[in-house]
């Protein structure tokens, strides 16, 4: 039976779509750090955040977000998350530590660990992530051609990407859905991608714990940027969670 004919007949008898994620994570926690202006601008413009990737991220339900996002008539085939391996050269041990323990945690909920690298030349002032967009790439075009999957969410704002959305789209009926947030939404992704998915803010806060809920408040893009008494306020809300989470 051909690849056509089995999704024809998987249809037919009712089955579910086979749906899978597969997330950025530097990409994911840079935007929910942007989406809720949870951090601050120099004169220079540089970005200083005021809740770190880690705790954002240790306060995040990664398995509930992806549930919220796929269709009724899907099931949830896979769960992946991308990202580089830290590294003794560019980060500090207890970064490495912490980044070993939600690898742990993620394993447990049956989400896949997928790593990378990251590097850093002479004149970058942080390390760049390597090998991690080849890997979901790959991984997208081929679980396509061999019929693993139906549907692939993509977590993900580059537009590296749309030469293996189209790759992976030609000639069936397998889709990419490029989920995107509504600040910061790339055309030529929504453009390639068969059925483009926003990710609103009132499913998004189901899907962190309490405790950093009051953070959460979405900001108009001329505004954002943290106030300061939020700057102080996640001050001593980060030193709860690196003691709550990673320890003293």
């Amino acid at each position: 039976m051909g690849r056509r004919k089995l999704k024809t007949f998987r249809k037919t008898v009712g089955e579910k779509a086979r749906a899978a994620f597969f997330i950025d994570g530097q990409n994911l926690w840079k935007n929910l750090q942007s989406f809720y202006a949870l951090g601050t601008r120099n004169r220079n413009g540089d970005w200083h955040p005021i809740i770190s990737h880690e705790s954002i991220q240790a306060c995040f339900d990664l398995k509930k977000f992806c549930k919220f996002l796929k269709e009724d008539n899907e099931k949830l085939s896979y769960v992946g998350y991308y990202d580089g391996r830290l590294n003794n050269k560019c980060f500090k041990t207890r970064e490495i530590n912490q980044q070993k323990l939600m690898e742990k945690n993620y394993q447990k909920q049956k989400i896949e660990v997928c790593f990378g690298r990251y590097v850093k030349y002479k004149n970058d002032k942080v390390a760049r992530q390597k090998g991690v967009d080849v890997m979901i790439a790959s991984h997208i075009v081929s679980w396509s051609a061999q019929n693993k999957i139906d549907v692939a969410y993509l977590i993900s704002d580059d537009t590296d990407f749309i030469p293996a959305i189209c790759e992976a789209q030609k000639g069936n009926s397998f889709r990419v859905r490029y989920c995107y947030f509504p600040h910061n939404r790339f055309p030529k992704m929504k453009e390639v991608s068969k059925q483009p998915c926003a990710i609103v803010n009132s499913r998004l806060l189901k899907c962190f714990d309490q405790k950093i809920l009051p953070f959460l408040k979405p900001k108009p893009q001329i505004k954002r940027i943290a106030t300061k008494i939020q700057s102080e306020l996640a001050s001593e809300f980060e030193k709860e969670m690196n003691n709550l989470f990673f320890g003293k």
